[in-house]
């Protein structure tokens, strides 16, 4: 019983996410990042299962709960990468997507093939000999084939992480520099910094999967000890990576939705370097950068053109993100409010100058005047 309950863990773990997800994908059944995980937590809950009937000794259920852990053993990273996608890029065509899970449908077709042209003498070797004891002696021809997939599945498991994890990192920079210049508050828009943390959380979830694989499952069957270690981390990290995605709402579906509000404008003769000066005037006269929620799409009909203008007017020729853009103007307006309406909070300050928080104002306002909102009151005061 004790062994049961160190082995649950991970599982309940897995399903407490995957029951989570499934009905916020209900909810909102046009969100493809929103069923990415759920895909992505069912296939962990049906692997922690198979974990725990190998760990349990149910030998009857063996074979199949063993084919599911083999398949989706090998599906988990390629669905964490597949969800990445779906939460920042537009299209992820078909192809892609198979291309991604090919060693996974692979596995899944040789394990379940193998299993089923098995006879039961040739079932037990395996489980007695390969699965328990990590032995390729006195193996039957076919108990020894599925031996050997098995050594492939756990080879082509390692080799799956690296790559899933780097791409997945590369993706979620390019969608943060997207919002970036795209929106002037990027509060719970940009991936936050725990996305990355979690990204590392993953890195150590893969180096112990891969030690247990390597190891040898059967190695931790009979102790509780060894057991309850590698349960307890894969517990705490699954959570960790479960409380982050969920809690994090936003996606390129968000940015989609936004950008259907308008209508882009024509401008085909428009020199980026004569938008430049436009948006400048455009800025020092009628100070739209004051709204909260600015978005480059509400420049873009102020200025009658078209986004990939705007966009390369800022980002290319003034050198700089549309979110930098405009809370650099936001900050120096503010610091002409602190200078001159003392009076004034520094919450109604930041209200003022258009930010939709007073945290997003201290971290711009230190970002780009290099002190505090009251460090800098303070020093002009003196002066």
């Amino acid at each position: 019983m004790d062994t049961l309950y160190a082995i649950s863990t991970p599982f309940f773990v897995c399903l407490f996410y995957a029951i989570l997800t499934g009905i916020e994908a209900l909810k909102n059944r046009q969100s493809k990042y929103r069923k990415a995980l759920f895909v992505f937590f069912t296939a962990a809950t049906i692997l922690y299962f198979g974990h725990g009937v190998f760990f349990s000794h149910n030998t009857d259920l063996i074979p199949f709960t063993d084919w599911l852990y083999a398949t989706c053993n090998l599906a988990v990273y390629p669905l964490w990468y597949l969800y990445i996608c779906k939460l920042t890029q537009k299209e992820t065509s078909l192809v892609h997507q198979l291309v991604i899970l090919l060693p996974t449908i692979l596995g899944c077709i040789a394990v379940g093939i193998v299993y089923i042209i098995m006879s039961e003498s040739d079932i037990k070797l395996f489980i007695d000999h390969y699965l328990y004891h990590n032995q390729y002696e006195n193996l039957s021809t076919l108990a020894k084939a599925q031996a050997r997939i098995h050594s492939a599945c756990k080879v082509m498991f390692a080799i799956q992480i690296i790559p899933a994890l780097y791409l997945g990192y590369e993706k979620i920079n390019k969608f943060n520099k997207y919002v970036k210049n795209t929106y002037s508050d990027i509060e719970n828009k940009i991936v936050p910094a725990s996305m990355h943390y979690l990204l590392v959380l993953f890195v150590i979830t893969s180096l112990a999967s891969f030690v247990v694989n390597i190891i040898g499952r059967y190695r931790f069957a009979d102790s509780l000890l060894l057991i309850s270690i590698p349960s307890i981390i894969f517990s705490v990290l699954l959570f960790s990576i479960g409380y982050v995605c969920i809690t994090y709402n936003f996606s390129i579906e968000d940015i989609a939705n936004d950008n259907k509000q308008i209508d882009d404008f024509i401008e085909e003769n428009t020199q980026p370097s004569e938008l430049r000066i436009r948006i400048e005037k455009l800025m020092e006269e009628e100070k739209i950068y004051l709204q909260p929620n600015l978005k480059l799409q509400d420049v873009v009909r102020y200025v009658q053109s078209n986004r990939n203008y705007v966009y390369n007017a800022i980002n290319k020729e003034m050198g700089i993100s549309f979110n930098d853009y405009i809370n650099k103007l936001r900050i120096e307006y503010a610091k002409t409010l602190l200078i001159k309406q003392s009076n004034l909070s520094l919450n109604e300050i930041a209200e003022k100058s258009g930010f939709t928080s007073t945290a997003s104002f201290y971290r711009n306002f230190k970002s780009f005047a290099g002190v505090s909102p009251k460090e800098f009151q303070h020093s002009e005061s003196t002066k």
